[in-house]
């Protein structure tokens, strides 16, 4: 359950910021608006890309992690325990 929702933050966050950079930028270098009034978006821009890559960050450290516990174990347990482990993993 967990990852399937972490799943979906991610692809909301990706829209996101695609959203975001379509509000800011036409044909992806000039700027919308030249008042100022894009701000708003860039704001939503940075934080919704820096969350997306706090999570990335995060997914790569649990993948270490799970996989040097998977190593240690692993002369000790059956194929059936590891599976069951990696499957912890993912909730």
């Amino acid at each position: 359950m967990k990852t399937q929702i972490l799943d979906k933050v991610i692809s909301w966050l990706d829209h996101d910021i695609m959203l975001s950079q379509r509000a800011i930028y036409e044909d992806g270098n000039q700027p919308v608006a030249t008042d100022g009034s894009d701000d708003f978006f860039k704001g939503n821009l940075h934080t919704s890309q820096s969350l997306l890559d706090q999570i990335k960050q995060w997914q790569q450290e649990e993948s270490k992690w799970l996989h040097s516990l998977l190593l240690s174990v692993s002369p000790y347990c059956s194929i059936y325990s590891l599976r069951t482990l990696e499957r912890m993993g993912n909730r």
